[in-house]
């Protein structure tokens, strides 16, 4: 996954990339125990100058609740769980999740579902999110470049309309990579004794859960870093090793419940129009499009080989 060291080396260039737009706002960098003291200093002298960067290290695991299963994560993914063309992919391959999607099933990598994991629970138990330090966050994968100027700052958006997630629409999730999931929804709320009323504006798209986000999440640190937020996680963690459930599930879903419009945090105060901003982070027509993004971005696993991103982003004096 990171031969070559191509994740530090992405890592360095997205860094290039945010800084010419967001480079006012300080940069958490969570790194696991494989990464070198000398890999840690290149990066930060390779980053933009004047641009903060926060280090922290952390470790990628099963939830506990498949810990706690009986046989551990291997009896909690025994058949039938995990079986694709009469193989079954966790003993094989370490892979399940193998009906996501429907029209293509594929069995997805144990490191998938542990940064999943991470995504939407073990990142905001980190110090850098529990300090209470930051309002806002937006979260980006290594590989995904923004080579557009955004057309909005979201976290003055967020802080003005009072919404918990900035994304430039809602979607459905494709079948297959939720089963189960409003099921589970229903089930936490009923054993922890759910009270509030759900913003349903966000809950379903059609025939499935609503879902928003991906390579690339806007959020608000106060609600995802709440006991009742992680409680959920917690509960529903287990989807993502055996049905793939994704991190725009849940924080959307997280939204639903636990947002301003679920009525956990009205305290008296005027409850905003939308748990959601809808807006696109950058104007029609920019630059990017590529590799699975939207405008203003590129997605790119090896981007720092790309003598054009380099360019773009000001890096070339990195990698040449």
């Amino acid at each position: 996954e990171n031969s070559d060291r191509t994740m530090h080396r992405d890592l360095v260039l997205s860094l290039r990339c945010l800084g010419r737009f967001f480079g006012r706002y300080p940069v958490a960098i969570f790194l696991t125990n494989g990464t070198t003291a000398a890999e840690k200093a290149w990066i930060q002298q390779s980053a933009p100058s004047g641009l903060e960067l926060i280090f922290e290290e952390v470790t990628l695991g099963f939830p506990q609740s498949l810990l706690d299963a009986p046989g551990g994560p291997d009896g909690f993914l025994a058949p039938p769980r995990c079986m694709m063309d009469d193989q079954h992919w966790w003993t094989s391959h370490r892979s399940c999740g193998c009906r996501c999607p429907a029209w293509r099933p594929q069995c997805w990598p144990l490191n998938w579902m542990h940064a999943t994991r991470f995504f939407t629970a073990g990142m905001f138990r980190t110090t850098t999110f529990q300090n209470g330090n930051f309002d806002f966050f937006m979260r980006l994968d290594t590989d995904l470049f923004m080579v557009a100027q955004p057309a909005l700052d979201p976290f003055e958006l967020m802080a003005e309309r009072g919404c918990v997630i900035v994304y430039d629409r809602i979607s459905r999730e494709a079948p297959g990579c939720f089963d189960d999931f409003d099921e589970c929804t229903l089930v936490f709320m009923d054993r922890h004794g759910y009270r509030s009323t759900v913003d349903e504006e966000i809950l379903r798209i059609g025939a499935g859960p609503a879902a928003a986000g991906g390579q690339w999440t806007v959020g608000d640190a106060g609600l995802f870093t709440s006991a009742a937020y992680l409680a959920f996680a917690d509960f529903a963690a287990s989807g993502i090793y055996s049905n793939r459930w994704a991190d725009q599930l849940f924080l959307l879903r997280g939204a639903s419940l636990f947002g301003p419009r679920a009525k956990l945090w009205e305290l008296g105060e005027q409850t905003p129009a939308t748990s959601i901003c809808l807006a696109p982070l950058f104007p029609e027509g920019s630059a990017g499009n590529e590799g699975g993004a939207g405008p203003g971005w590129v997605h790119r696993k090896g981007g720092f080989r790309d003598p054009q991103l380099l360019r773009t982003c000001s890096a070339e004096d990195v990698f040449t």
